[in-house]
């Protein structure tokens, strides 16, 4: 298990509750060298007998979203982090055999994002692996706040039939029609 983050409390928080991560830094400094983390990563994954990988991307949302009114896109200030992560990933998928396990991606941010931003984000993930779905997920479950985020992936993943979802949201079913 690697975990690439820079935020001090995320780290004491994951350290807590996975001692054994393997804690790698500053995706910046990754970045540099993705081949190599990438070929280490899959040859640790080899001889581990893992059965996936997965990679998951959580990037700085402040600048893509639609309450920050001064927001500056996907290239400005900490969010630019997605540009390192899609290197990462992207070399990730060049340095995987076809003997090798899935690799599996999560990424997220937030849902108040721009509708430009969100497809932007698609479509660069997209071009990386054709697999990408995009889907809305509310964490009001497994958060103490609701955090309406968007989560791209490269599993599927099953939308909810209508009556399923008005259920889910407290809604009987003679009202639905």
């Amino acid at each position: 298990h690697h975990y690439i983050e820079i935020h001090e409390p995320a780290i004491r928080a994951v350290s807590r509750r996975y001692p054994d991560v393997i804690a790698r830094g500053d995706i910046r400094a990754l970045a540099e060298q993705a081949s190599q983390v990438a070929e280490d990563l899959w040859s640790e994954a080899r001889s581990q007998g893992a059965t996936a990988i997965l990679f998951v991307a959580g990037f700085p949302c402040r600048e893509p979203s639609r309450v920050n009114q001064h927001r500056r896109g996907l290239q400005a200030g900490e969010t630019a982090r997605f540009v390192e992560a899609k290197g990462l990933y992207s070399a990730l998928i060049a340095s995987q055999r076809p003997s090798d396990v899935e690799l599996i991606a999560v990424w997220e941010c937030v849902a108040s994002m721009t509708v430009e931003a969100a497809t932007v984000v698609t479509k660069e993930l997209q071009e990386l692996d054709p697999r990408i779905e995009v889907t809305g997920i509310d964490t009001s479950g497994t958060s103490w706040r609701r955090r309406p985020r968007l989560w791209w992936t490269s599993f599927h993943i099953g939308k909810l039939e209508a009556e399923h979802e008005d259920r889910r949201h407290g809604r009987s079913e003679e009202h639905t029609s």
